[in-house]
């Protein structure tokens, strides 16, 4: 700040504070004491603004904070424009919603739809300027016609993904992959990964990078339509592509993918988390291939127990193709145990070992139970047999286990798992620290016993629900 503009009197500068985007805000009254003093009211409203608006949804009002919810993006942009306030957004929720009063194929019937045709009347000629720097959006005359015209949600929302500078996380709900809308949604994504993939790491002078901030996004479904046949993420592929991009969360994807084709970009995603899934091994193939450096991965399906058994053996192959040199933590875990399920999964179980750097493990105890006396065709949970040794079946890297669904896993059993355990971790554990038995049965009966004691002795705390066992 120059000593020039200083001796200017206090109601220039407030003129000139007033005029200052709330985007720069803050920089610009840190340049000084005078103008921060000039400006502390307005820094109190910009910072209760930023709190207010850091998350917000474009679903049902009436379910959600009036004040941070639009039932329509064109609504949303408008507001949002008017006030200055896209760069305060850092979540946006988008779904939960009344499904029964819109789709995203058309706006919003009678006094919603007037609304919206009445916005875009109003600010028609603030959203185009904004417009021309985004060359797939003024280079598509459907696209750009859609937004200013029509209200096109899938293409409006593309564009306010677009105007949110701090955009860190992003959640959807309930969306039809096939509608018009979201097809117009994904031609806007793979725009502005091509713009992000050509700006590398730094902006063009005079140029911002879409969602170079965005690193969380979540997908899931409400109860209402969960029984829809076709749920995947193939509209949002793009996001896994996104240099910023480190975690995505599914829950409930039961549709195959299409493959994704977007030759020389590699993803950045670091976890990956799958939950309530039923899907191909196409799908998991699609997910993984292109993840250069996951660290995390969550695996919950939503199968019957003999097919899980085979799924799950795909999974641990495309996990040590695409990740064995990376996962440090890996959970398993879905239905009951069957003993076919077990047969299946011994393959599964055999390539733990295999992971390089693998330190955190939640699986389902009956992964590591092999049935006493299998029989093709016969179903029920396995609570009989004997157990595979802990000590031959996890990677020299592993430091914490955790078994979950132990129910019907009793002392016999935990007993066999840790057998050898103590003598041999020094050489084949060395950084086994942790143990424990997430079940619905106190193991109390474990407690003191030689074993245990053995395990103390070579650093290992085995537990149960109630606390340490030995």
């Amino acid at each position: 700040m120059t000593s020039t503009m200083i001796r200017c009197p206090n109601e220039i500068l407030l003129e000139i504070i007033l005029r200052i985007p709330n985007a720069d805000l803050d920089n610009f009254t840190s340049t000084c004491k005078t103008i921060r003093c000039l400006a502390a009211s307005l820094i109190r409203k910009h910072r209760e603004r930023k709190r207010l608006y850091a998350k917000i949804v474009y679903g049902d009002p009436g379910r959600n904070n009036p004040n941070t919810t639009w039932y329509h993006p064109t609504l949303m942009l408008r507001d949002l424009l008017r006030d200055d306030m896209l760069c305060y957004p850092t979540e946006l929720f988008i779904g939960d919603r009344n499904y029964e009063d819109v789709d995203w194929d058309d706006g919003d019937d009678g006094e919603g739809s007037s609304k919206v045709h009445d916005a875009l009347g109003s600010f028609h000629e603030d959203v185009e300027p904004l417009m021309r720097p985004i060359p797939y959006l003024n280079g598509d005359i459907t696209l750009a016609s859609g937004i200013l015209n029509e209200g096109d949600i899938g293409a409006t929302l593309g564009l306010l993904l677009n105007l949110l500078p701090n955009l860190t996380a992003l959640k959807i709900i309930d969306y039809n992959v096939n509608s018009q809308g979201m097809r117009n949604l994904k031609q806007v994504l793979d725009g502005m990964l091509a713009k992000c993939n050509e700006c590398s790491s730094v902006a063009e002078r005079g140029s911002a990078v879409p969602l170079n901030k965005l690193r969380h996004v979540t997908f899931t479904r409400s109860a209402r339509v969960m029984m829809d046949d076709e749920w995947n993420l193939s509209t949002w592929a793009p996001l896994f592509y996104l240099p910023s991009m480190r975690s995505v969360r599914a829950e409930y994807v039961i549709a195959d993918e299409e493959t994704w084709h977007y030759p020389g970009l590699r993803s950045k995603v670091e976890k990956l988390v799958l939950l309530h899934a039923n899907v191909g091994i196409g799908s998991l193939d699609t997910y993984l291939k292109d993840i250069e450096n996951l660290q995390h991965f969550e695996f919950h399906y939503d199968l019957s127990s003999m097919d899980a058994g085979y799924i799950l053996r795909h999974v641990m192959h495309k996990l040590l193709v695409y990740a064995g040199h990376s996962l440090c933590y890996l959970e398993l875990g879905g239905g009951s145990i069957e003993a076919q399920y077990a047969r299946a999964a011994d393959l599964f179980i055999r390539s733990l070992k295999s992971f390089q750097c693998l330190e955190t493990i939640r699986l389902e105890s009956g992964m590591f139970i092999e049935p006493a006396q299998p029989e093709e065709g016969t179903a029920g949970q396995v609570t009989a047999g004997y157990a595979r040794k802990l000590i031959d079946l996890l990677p020299k890297s592993a430091i914490r286990v955790v078994f979950q669904e132990t129910t019907g896993v009793g002392k016999d059993l935990v007993g066999s798992m840790l057998h050898s355990l103590p003598e041999s971790k020094v050489d084949l554990l060395p950084n086994l620290r942790s143990i424990t038995f997430d079940s619905n049965m106190s193991l109390g009966e474990l407690r003191g016993s030689v074993l245990l004691k053995a395990c103390k002795e070579s650093g290992v705390e085995v537990s149960d629900q109630h606390g340490p066992l030995n």
